[in-house]
């Protein structure tokens, strides 16, 4: 409806403009016809004066010329005496005052468009030459000219919503498509995905954003899946071992040192449930959508140095060489325990890859050029190989088992937490490694305004 009101309003207005045009084109022809005619009755005065008979005959000749346009032909003395006239000029003629003594002059008289000149030269100075012609011939040009044109205007007003709903039909049937397709969407299958026409237009670029959508949730939802299975894995193998130990127990009487030893090992995967668990609540926190990014000033520096006193021991019972360069002061904006958890993992889990004799790097400084800090932690151990790198930061990837320390067999989770850990405070991790040549874990995270300013 809009686009009919829109195509007949602008043909209205085009066709109004198209009749003034058309007037105001052939008012302007007949003015320069009218300057040349007068042109020509005044040569005609100055060459045939002092004869009026011939004047007279050649203005009468003029007038029976143009009759059929109702022309008139008037010439007047220097008296303004009528020396002739044709029998159709008018008797009640008003020219202008403004008009009434310049050399050459046009203007409008009720229904008449007249020229006038008036001449200047010799013996014929002072006559006035006038021509005249009714405009209702230009009226009735313009009126054929529309006439002509109703039948294409009324071909518009036919065509128009015709031609309206096809093209808003054709342009509304990529939405059509992306409903239908977004009602046949379900979380459990979302494989399909909208088709692109290849236009390049808005529409095209919707459908593109919103395959992308689709690609997103997908993928979250795969990965969602994943983690649920994992999870499960993770905690049945724990509560498996308790159920097996309580069944034991339960079977028959024991001595106290095997009860003791049934604790023990109920203790231990109690302690590997308690992990487990706090780790999940840890991923959960991080996730939660609308979780503002920590802003307290925190001492990165203090962080990183008391993690390396905590690990000092560790490593020298592994007889790994922990080395270190932090420079200080470095102030992130952050959450100090969040921050420290990311510092443990790192370099635990380069202690846990590293074997005895290797060395574990752990280095601190602030790169003014990316207005960050950057934390460092690097290892000679077994390494990660290349395929298996982009999958490194997944929930519960753990890379080949055969690899670890006994008794030191992850869940998979501690990477995942400290990547997460990272993006809340708005930073970054990278890590750079090949198989039986060590890792290299970076975290990028933003400095302090201030400090930032003043070191740069």
């Amino acid at each position: 409806m809009w686009n009919t009101v829109v195509v007949l309003g602008a043909s209205i207005a085009a066709l109004l403009a198209l009749r003034e045009g058309a007037r105001y084109t052939l008012q302007q022809e007949t003015d320069v016809l009218l300057r040349e005619e007068t042109m020509e009755l005044a040569l005609a005065v100055q060459q045939l004066h002092p004869d009026q008979q011939a004047m007279a005959e050649e203005f009468a000749r003029k007038a029976d010329s143009h009759a059929q346009h109702g022309w008139f032909v008037e010439l007047l003395d220097p008296h303004n005496q009528t020396v002739w006239q044709s029998d159709n000029t008018p008797g009640d003629l008003q020219p202008p005052a403004s008009v009434t003594e310049t050399r050459f002059s046009l203007f409008s008289d009720k229904d008449y468009r007249v020229a006038q000149r008036r001449l200047s030269d010799g013996k014929t100075s002072g006559y006035l030459v006038r021509l005249g012609t009714p405009v209702r011939y230009i009226h009735r040009d313009v009126d054929r000219l529309m006439r002509s044109m109703f039948p294409i205007a009324l071909a518009l007003s036919v065509v128009a919503p015709l031609g309206g709903y096809l093209l808003a039909r054709r342009a509304t049937s990529p939405i059509r498509q992306i409903i239908a397709t977004t009602r046949r969407l379900r979380p459990s299958r979302l494989n399909e995905r909208l088709p692109l026409r290849g236009a390049g237009d808005e529409l095209d670029q919707l459908s593109g954003e919103i395959n992308n959508f689709l690609d997103q949730i997908a993928g979250y939802l795969e990965r969602h899946r994943e983690f649920v299975g994992n999870a499960a894995h993770e905690l049945r193998s724990p509560l498996t071992a308790i159920q097996a130990s309580v069944d034991v127990a339960l079977n028959k009487d024991r001595s106290p040192e095997d009860y003791r030893e049934l604790l023990f090992t109920l203790s231990e995967e109690c302690e590997r449930l308690r992990v487990l668990i706090n780790q999940l609540l840890t991923l959960a926190e991080n996730d939660a959508v609308g979780l503002e990014r920590p802003t307290a000033p925190t001492p990165f520096d203090e962080i990183v140095h008391k993690s390396l006193d905590v690990f000092a021991a560790l490593a020298e019972d592994r007889n790994i060489a922990l080395k270190h360069e932090v420079q200080s002061p470095v102030v992130v904006p952050g959450d100090g325990a969040r921050l420290r958890q990311v510092v443990n993992n790192l370099i635990d889990n380069a202690l846990k890859f590293t074997p005895s004799g290797g060395r574990v790097t752990v280095n601190l400084c602030c790169d003014t050029s990316r207005d960050c800090a950057v934390f460092e932690v690097r290892d000679d151990g077994i390494g990660i190989p290349r395929e298996e790198l982009p999958r490194v930061f997944d929930r519960f990837f753990q890379v080949d088992k055969s690899h670890h320390r006994d008794g030191e067999h992850g869940n998979g989770l501690g990477l995942s937490i400290v990547q997460s850990i990272v993006q809340l405070h708005g930073g970054s991790i990278e890590v750079e490694s090949d198989a039986g040549k060590g890792a290299t874990f970076r975290v990028s995270l933003p400095l302090r305004a201030d400090q930032g300013e003043n070191r740069t």
